[in-house]
């Protein structure tokens, strides 16, 4: 063998070495055990979750007896109430608003023998489906404030009971078995006199509200609020926590993540969250959108308190709960009874919310006031400057929610009346002048 032939070999088992090595780098897979990829989860437990029927609950039952009106707000008798209607299956619903005049609305509504279920804001009727045992497969697109069924002793098999939009004179009728009215009757309505007796105010035609006889005692209450971790919050809003930076605000702090924002107002009590990305509302139906407000605030902290559903813009795709007390509404003119949500084309766009909670009240400032009476708070209502009936909506006694002048670190709630007037709950503030109740904006 010559020189030429020896470098040949050696030339080729090189190139053959070098193709094997290259191929086993490009082919190599090491024994490592598999990461988990674990997305980061905005489910963060703060308080409680509530289900549907929890938030949205009745705000009066309204009882129409022997050609008297007897109302009930207390949440326990409301309760009850809406689990005994629980029990009933409606089926056969359809519009008859048609067949019902102008003239006939409100005596329909109010007639005597009836039971009128009244909530505090148009509710679509398809999220009732999750609360009533509705058999229909195809609800109507449609809202109601108030259900309506006669508890008079009729002999048929069945029953009708209504869903009603008061102030669109919309009447959605559906059928139920007569046995389920009998029992109510039974069991609620023959038993109405003993609640607190009301009176009529036809304001326009078709449209007259109810408001107690006799004036009211009802205690003003004092409370240590319990304050809830803020950085709960920001690691239940933000995508990512790790990212986000925390700094130092006036009235508090301020955490962002280079895109959405968290303010933190200790004045207030109350964190505000935005997310500009999400700026363009993008409309989604009523019933979904309460729902998922309602599965948002679950996802995202619970609930404190008890709140309820008080009201929704389908337009600005926006949602209301409002913070109630032994079955009261509860208002602040901050906003601190009050979780808002402003739903963009995904995600949330704008988030409102107290991060403080009621636990108990002072036993020591459980003090007893009385409010003057309905006839008393409707003229003044109606006293004040350039009022417009058409455009009052409601009158209810709640609570106003203040931070203690003496103690900033204690809540007062101090009963009051209230009435919402071209779409806002306005405070009604009696004053003496010239020796008379006047009621003043």
């Amino acid at each position: 063998m010559n020189l030429e032939t020896i470098k040949t070999v050696v030339l080729t088992i090189l190139v053959f070495t070098s193709v094997y090595l290259t191929w086993s780098i490009w082919t190599y897979q090491p024994n490592l055990d598999p990461i988990e990829q674990s997305p980061y989860i905005q489910e963060v437990a703060i308080s409680d979750k509530q289900e549907l029927a929890s938030v949205i609950k009745p705000s009066q039952i309204l009882y129409h007896l022997d050609g008297k009106h007897y109302a009930t707000t207390d949440e326990k008798e409301i309760s009850k109430v809406m689990k005994e209607l629980a029990k009933w299956t409606l089926f056969n619903m359809k519009n008859v608003s048609d067949t019902i005049s102008k003239k006939e609305f409100t005596a329909f509504i109010h007639g005597n023998g009836n039971t009128e279920i009244k909530f505090s804001n148009d509710i679509p009727i398809s999220t009732f489906k999750s609360i009533l045992d509705i058999e229909d497969k195809d609800l109507p697109d449609a809202s109601f404030d108030r259900i309506v069924f006669n508890t008079g002793q009729g002999k048929n098999e069945e029953d009708s009971l209504y869903f009603i939009s008061y102030k669109n004179r919309l009447i959605y009728k559906s059928s139920v078995n007569a046995s389920y009215i009998e029992d109510f009757y039974k069991n609620y309505f023959r038993f109405a006199y003993r609640y607190p007796e009301y009176f009529s105010v036809e304001l326009t035609e078709g449209k007259t509200l109810f408001l107690p006889k006799q004036s009211l005692k009802m205690n003003k209450y004092k409370y240590y609020p319990v304050f809830h971790d803020t950085k709960k919050f920001r690691d239940a809003l933000f995508s990512d926590p790790s990212f986000v930076k925390q700094d130092l605000i006036t009235q508090g702090e301020e955490y962002t993540d280079g895109s959405s924002l968290m303010n933190v107002y200790y004045d207030t009590m109350m964190i505000y969250f935005v997310n500009p990305a999400q700026r363009k509302p993008y409309p989604v139906r009523a019933d979904e959108l309460l729902k998922k407000s309602v599965e948002f605030i679950n996802d995202h902290a619970g609930w404190e308190d008890q709140y309820r559903f008080a009201g929704l813009n389908e337009a600005e795709q926006k949602t209301v709960f409002r913070l109630h007390l032994q079955g009261l509404p509860v208002f602040n003119e901050a906003g601190m009874s009050e979780i808002v949500q402003v739903w963009g084309k995904d995600e949330i766009y704008q988030y409102k919310r107290p991060f403080f909670s009621l636990d108990f009240p002072l036993p020591s400032e459980i003090k007893p006031e009385s409010l003057p009476s309905g006839k008393e708070a409707i003229e003044m209502v109606m006293n004040t400057r350039d009022f417009n009936a058409k455009l009052l909506d409601d009158l209810t006694i709640g609570y106003h929610l203040t931070r203690d002048v003496e103690e900033p670190k204690i809540i007062s709630l101090e009963p009051a009346w209230y009435y919402r007037y071209d779409g806002a709950w306005i405070r009604v503030s009696f004053q003496k002048r010239g020796g008379k109740l006047n009621g003043l904006e």
